[in-house]
């Protein structure tokens, strides 16, 4: 029964993901596609095993992520570095929203951050529920006012050029991917404690690759 709950609420948090990345890099495909629902449910499996067979909870974010840009790249035919910016984006987004609603029920003593890591709780799955539904706002949001980014080539038959957005972004890539590892494994042994200072820096991160979409987004 554990692992049913734990695969139905990660999986549909990862389709939330991909829902906001389609919107945001205006692919054709929906959400549901049958790929998405393939990379969800591997995903959820992957995740459970390292979180309850491997004991590597605290890494385990940080494996999930680079293997949705893998996973990402192949069935979809990116670029590993397209990958990377559209999945390093649409991770971050979901992550602070996730990060913000916990921040705002811990300080209103809604529940405590001990509940929240408990495994298969009812807490737990209800900040995934709501995370889910903010997503899916914030998704109906960009495609209800035709906002994103159109730069993703939808190939991977392509040679990137090094320019100085280029090279910008994949520093962010790199800073984003190691700040989410450490914040995650950080959070785990400490109780959450420097969250503020670190969802800062990764609301930072996720600014300024925007900004730079935005940039990348012009030159076309």
């Amino acid at each position: 029964m554990h692992f049913i709950l734990f695969t139905l609420f990660s999986s549909i948090e990862v389709i939330a993901m991909f829902a906001i990345m389609f919107a945001l890099f205006r692919f054709e495909y929906p959400f549901y596609h049958a790929n998405v629902l393939f990379i969800a449910l591997m995903m959820s499996f992957v995740s459970f095993s390292l979180r309850y067979g491997l004991d590597l909870t605290n890494y385990s974010t940080l494996i999930h992520f680079l293997l949705l840009i893998f996973f990402f790249s192949l069935l979809y035919r990116q670029h590993i570095f397209y990958s990377a910016i559209a999945v390093t984006i649409s991770f971050v987004i979901y992550g602070l929203i996730q990060l913000v609603i916990i921040g705002g029920l811990v300080l209103f003593n809604v529940m405590n951050s001990s509940d929240i890591e408990r495994a298969f709780s009812i807490q737990g799955m209800a900040i995934q529920s709501i995370s889910v539904t903010v997503a899916m706002l914030l998704y109906l949001g960009i495609k209800r006012y035709n906002k994103g980014f159109s730069f993703l080539p939808h190939t991977n038959r392509i040679s990137i050029q090094w320019t100085s957005i280029n090279t910008s972004i994949l520093v962010l890539i790199v800073f984003s991917i190691g700040l989410i590892g450490f914040m995650y494994y950080y959070f785990n042994i400490n109780n959450y404690s420097g969250y503020y200072l670190l969802s800062s820096i990764l609301l930072f991160l996720l600014v300024y690759l925007l900004y730079l979409s935005m940039r990348k987004d012009k030159t076309l």
